[in-house]
């Protein structure tokens, strides 16, 4: 069976069993004689169950078709067609909803001053992470794909109060770094470095530092190594020079430094700016370098 024929039928199964089952329903309200309000009830819920599966349906299925189809290969239009569909689609299954309850939608609109206070309220934080989503596709904060590192008051960090390694990064900057997945109505979904996937609310997305390493094309990496003061510092200089010169990855420019001194020794810090994105196979690279050489 083609695609096209699956899917025609599949929603007239689908059209088949919803009508059943509405009419099993009220054979069973008018057996055991229940009020027609819990069948109002009943059939709400059945409302919001079935809509929500054909919203996603239609979003998993046949939007996905009509993206191949339409030749649109940026994510960040599909999204946005993505996002509108999924916010109209909800607000018309609420008014259905309401509609199958009997409930005065205009009454609701035009004088229900105090229960949109209170649905407000109680909403807040739904709302935020609605209007943050609008915002952060409307104004392309960032693209789909993109590798950022969020970070942000709302999840704190444990960071130790001791230094775990002498010779590591003066500065440790704590966040959550990955790829941007998806942006959502209320959430953006980030696959991370250590390969979990992460969901951050809008609204807190909204407010973080992000950090865009896709506009960036070098990178900071920072190397410390103890020396013998038998070594003098010009031969130092030297071995450096051949490290880089052999490095398999571009070095833009690098300086060398002493950081720190003692009786016996002396601590070098090598600052490098290259085109690398992994910095650990950087550090990795210079101090085994300075191992053998050294």
């Amino acid at each position: 069976m083609k695609g096209k024929h699956k899917i025609i039928f599949l929603i007239s199964l689908f059209i088949i069993f919803v009508i059943v089952l509405i009419v099993f329903l009220q054979k069973v309200t008018n057996y055991f004689r229940i009020s027609h309000s819990i069948y109002s009830l009943l059939i709400g819920i059945l409302v919001i169950i079935i809509g929500s599966f054909v919203i996603n349906f239609i979003e998993n299925s046949i939007f996905k078709k009509f993206f191949k189809f339409a030749k649109m290969k940026k994510r960040r239009e599909q999204n946005i067609l993505n996002f509108v569909f999924l916010l109209f689609s909800y607000f018309i299954l609420i008014l259905i909803v309401l509609r199958v309850l009997n409930i005065n939608i205009t009454g609701i609109l035009l004088g229900g001053a105090f229960i949109g206070v209170i649905a407000g309220l109680a909403s807040q934080s739904i709302l935020s992470n609605l209007f943050a989503g609008i915002v952060v596709l409307m104004f392309n904060q960032f693209e789909i794909g993109e590798r950022i590192k969020v970070t942000t008051w709302q999840y704190s960090f444990l960071l130790p109060s001791y230094p775990n390694k002498f010779f590591s990064s003066d500065l440790l900057l704590p966040g959550y770094t990955g790829v941007i997945d998806n942006v959502g109505i209320f959430y953006t979904d980030i696959m991370g470095d250590d390969g979990f996937p992460l969901k951050i609310p809008n609204s807190i997305l909204i407010q973080a530092a992000i950090q865009k390493f896709d506009k960036v094309h070098k990178f900071r990496c920072q190397v410390k190594y103890e020396i013998d003061k038998k070594r003098k510092f010009e031969d130092i200089k030297e071995i450096l020079d051949s490290i880089i010169a052999e490095s398999p990855f571009e070095v833009i420019n690098f300086q060398l430094y002493i950081d720190e001194t003692s009786f016996a020794t002396y601590i070098i810090k090598v600052v490098i700016f290259s085109t690398e994105r992994d910095i650990d196979l950087v550090k990795s690279y210079i101090l085994e370098s300075f191992i053998k050489k050294v």
